[in-house]
């Protein structure tokens, strides 16, 4: 498959990247244009079948190993390599420990590119965090719901949805949305239109 020695990152890149292409399919490639997302055409069960190929490759390196080829992955060529990146986050997250989790994806807020990416992010990637250390969490909420950044606020309030449904206490977390309640901005709206149906659907 591919060459999983630690000092190996170029061939793993180098592989992701082919797999990649080899998935893309230009009908989807269209539907992702339709929708306001960007990508080469890579369905979901193909990034699924890469990250998990790649976990299992990389799960004996160094932390700091790991780190280095998710962000690479993160700055990649192609918008999947992102989701690939997000994939193996969740895989691996747990081994990497919650501060270098928030470390990492604190980091990556800033380049968010499109809705897809920012909601992939606040679930998929940090939700072994949220069942099993959700107060490191807390800060990138409340951190972000202020940004002048919208993706950074739609992450916030994403966030706040996948911490409630992990058991989050929704009193900690109504006061931190409340802050952004007003937002004009389209996607921040649906964010917060998506937690409110979530926080207040009947238990």
């Amino acid at each position: 498959m591919l060459g999983c020695e630690e000092n190996g990152e170029k061939k793993v890149l180098d592989w992701i990247r082919k797999e990649l292409e080899k998935r893309a399919d230009q009908g989807y490639r269209d539907y992702l244009t339709r929708h306001a997302l960007s990508g080469i055409g890579v369905r979901s069960a193909g990034i699924n079948e890469i990250s998990k190929n790649v976990y299992q490759c990389i799960k004996e390196w160094t932390s700091d190993g790991i780190v280095n080829l998710l962000n690479s992955l993160w700055n990649g060529r192609f918008p999947e390599e992102r989701q690939v990146a997000i994939s193996i986050l969740a895989r691996i997250s747990k081994k990497l420990g919650s501060d270098r989790v928030v470390r990492l994806v604190g980091g990556w807020l800033d380049s968010i590119s499109d809705w897809a990416e920012c909601d992939t992010l606040a679930t998929q990637g940090v939700r072994e965090i949220a069942r099993s250390d959700p107060e490191k969490l807390l800060p990138l909420v409340i951190e972000n719901v202020g940004s002048k950044n919208r993706w950074r606020r739609r992450f916030a309030v994403v966030l706040c949805i996948e911490l409630f449904k992990d058991g989050f206490d929704r009193d900690k977390l109504v006061p931190v949305l409340n802050e952004v309640r007003g937002d004009r901005d389209y996607y921040v709206k649906k964010a917060l239109d998506w937690a409110s149906r979530v926080l207040n659907k009947p238990s």
